[in-house]
């Protein structure tokens, strides 16, 4: 089965006391703090009306506090 895939290109500002830079964190953490992957996925969810929340896969991530100029990131989209 073929599947389709969608690629972005995204910029984004890593403020330091609100995200914490690209990588989903572990909600037991203490200091967690929203990641850009967590409220990108969130967005894609709605936007595509998705059942299961569609996984985002970036080629590099960033640390709390850095910014993105021109990320790119893939999915892969849901079927029907």
């Amino acid at each position: 089965v073929a599947h389709e895939y969608l690629a972005l290109s995204l910029a984004y500002h890593g403020h330091w006391n609100t995200r914490s830079g690209w990588q989903q964190q572990d909600a037991k953490l203490e200091s967690s703090l929203p990641s850009i992957q967590g409220l990108l996925e969130e967005a894609l969810c709605s936007v595509l009306s998705a059942e299961h929340v569609p996984v985002v896969q970036a080629s590099s991530r960033t640390d709390r506090g850095v910014h993105a100029l021109d990320q790119r990131v893939v999915l892969r989209l849901p079927e029907g």
